[in-house]
């Protein structure tokens, strides 16, 4: 469900800004792209085209607050809001009662870098095969993960090409294991106590309406 709100958000903006016609609307055809790959139903699509068309829909703008969670885990909280002042006040609110402070802008996001992100379910055998198709397929980097499987990580405009052609080699990724993610370049080792109090506040501000992704430098 949050995956179809933050979509829908998306298309509410693109089509504020551009129009509702995705053969005019480069924004548009892009995030309707996404929405497809993510199954997002065609119901929901045009009614969200349809909403943005109403004078009386403001506009989504999206917005990137910085915080220092508990132990000095950096975070990023992704925000896709119709009203900034109600979103930072509710974001505030959330950090500082998590135990939490809000950082200056730049002092987090410098640490981090925007990425296409796919998980991939495989095991180890086929880390080879991966590599090897991920690298023609024109992704940045592929690692294991520790619960698992696979990332592969691309420039944020190459993600879905990179997609298609790992499908094309029988590597298919599930349409909810593509996103584009704000990847840390360099992780921040905590104790046990500070890891779950950390986790309970990325938990608390994901439940925020307004609030579409949190990302974090955590080891």
């Amino acid at each position: 469900a949050k995956v179809y709100s933050r979509i829908g958000k998306k298309i509410v903006t693109a089509v504020k800004a551009g129009g509702p016609d995705p053969d005019t609307n480069a924004t548009l055809k892009s995030v309707l792209k996404e929405a497809r790959a993510l199954s997002v139903p065609q119901d929901n699509i045009e009614r969200c085209i349809k909403r943005a068309q109403d004078s009386s829909q403001e506009a989504y703008n999206e917005v990137m607050y910085e915080a220092i969670g508990p132990g000095g885990v950096g975070l990023l909280i992704e925000v896709l809001t119709d009203n900034n002042n109600r979103a930072a006040s509710e974001v505030r609110k959330v950090i500082n009662k998590g135990g939490g402070k809000v950082a200056s802008p730049g002092a987090v996001a410098f640490n981090f870098e925007r990425k296409g992100v796919l998980r991939l379910d495989l095991a180890r055998k086929f880390e080879d095969d991966l590599l090897m198709a991920a690298t023609e397929a024109g992704a940045d980097d592929i690692v294991s993960v520790p619960e698992g499987g696979f990332a592969v990580y691309t420039q944020p405009s190459d993600m879905m090409a990179v997609v298609d052609a790992l499908a094309h080699q029988g590597f298919n990724v599930a349409p909810e294991n593509i996103n584009i993610e704000m990847v840390a370049l360099n992780h921040h080792d905590v104790d046990d106590d500070h890891a779950a109090s950390t986790l309970q506040l990325i938990e608390s501000l994901e439940d925020l309406d307004d609030v579409n992704q949190v990302f974090h430098n955590m080891n």
